[in-house]
This record gives structure tokens, C-alpha cells and sequence, in this order.
């Protein structure tokens, strides 16, 4: 059985037939600064301070400005709040201090968690307007489920023709 030419064999024959100019490439150098960073990111993940971290830097790049008070913006910065029952407090806040319920889905989603029924009232109309104008929701199952214990829990018919609505939307 004759000897079978090896892979790096084939490859350098092909190089030398290229009969182009020969490119001489670097690979990528992968130095102990990638290593480092690397575990620094396994770090950040494991140990679960990114929250605290993101929180911090979004700290020092605080730009006052005036539409910080706009209801987008308190929306926004809302929506950050991991912990439930402080993004409920602070919901609930939003909702109470503006008339007009916002149109952002997630925060829509998230706020039915009030127990507050003309609140969710509001959020449940909010909801389906916006269904109304295609907009998709932020979690459809979720907000299945939300409709179907609603009425459960409040007992009322407004609620629970709005959730029959919203669920025939989805």
C-alpha cells in the first residue's frame, strides 16, 4: 500500500498551485488578555452583580434633562426594576400620577400584577387599543393566562368582558 500524502501535505500543495501571489496571514493572536477577559465576563455572570453593575454605570452616565420626567422615561426606567413588587409600587405610581395610561406593552403586561381594579381596568383597555392598532403583545402566553385568572379574581363583568376581548385579539 503506497503512503497516502497527509492533510497538510494536500493543502500545501494546493497553496504552491494557487499560481496567485502567496498571502501571508496571521492567525489571530489569542494571548492570555483574551483568557483574562474571558473569565472576567464568567465572573460577572456567575456571580450575579450585573444588575448592580449595569445600575452603577448607568449612574455615572446620568445626563440631566428635562424630558427625564416624561412619561416615556419614567416608563423606561420602570421597566428596569427587577424586583416585582418594587416595579409595582413604582407602577402603580406612574399610572396614578398620569392620566394616560402608556402604550408600551411591557409595562402594560407587567402592571396588570396591581391589585388595583380600576387600574387594571385602565391597563386592560390600554391593552386592547393597542391590540386594536396590531401592535403584538410583549408576551402573549403570559397575557393569555393574565385574562383567563382576572376575572377569577376581581368578579367583575367589565373585567372579565375586557380580558374575553383582549383573548380573542391574541
Amino acid at each position: 500500500m503506497a503512503d497516502k500524502p497527509t492533510w497538510k501535505e494536500i493543502d500545501a500543495k494546493r497553496d504552491r498551485s494557487s499560481g496567485g501571489a502567496r498571502r501571508e496571514e496571521k492567525p489571530a493572536a489569542r494571548g492570555s488578555s483574551m483568557r483574562v477577559s474571558k473569565s472576567d465576563v464568567d465572573k460577572l455572570f456567575n456571580s450575579s452583580k450585573l444588575g448592580e453593575m449595569i445600575r452603577k454605570a448607568e449612574g455615572e452616565k446620568k445626563i440631566d434633562n428635562p424630558s427625564e420626567n416624561s412619561l416615556a422615561a419614567q416608563v423606561k426606567k420602570c421597566l428596569r426594576i427587577e424586583e416585582p413588587s418594587d416595579f409595582l409600587k413604582e407602577a402603580r405610581r406612574i399610572l396614578d400620577e398620569h392620566d394616560k395610561v402608556p402604550t408600551d406593552m411591557e409595562f402594560c403586561e407587567r402592571a396588570l400584577e396591581i391589585n388595583h381594579m380600576p387600574t387594571v381596568m385602565r391597563l386592560l383597555e390600554r391593552i386592547l387599543e393597542s391590540l386594536a392598532d396590531k401592535r403584538k403583545p410583549y408576551m402573549p402566553r403570559v397575557l393569555r393566562i393574565r385574562c383567563q385568572t382576572l376575572p377569577m379574581k376581581y368578579q367583575d363583568p367589565r373585567v372579565t368582558n375586557l380580558c374575553e376581548r383582549i383573548i380573542d385579539k391574541l
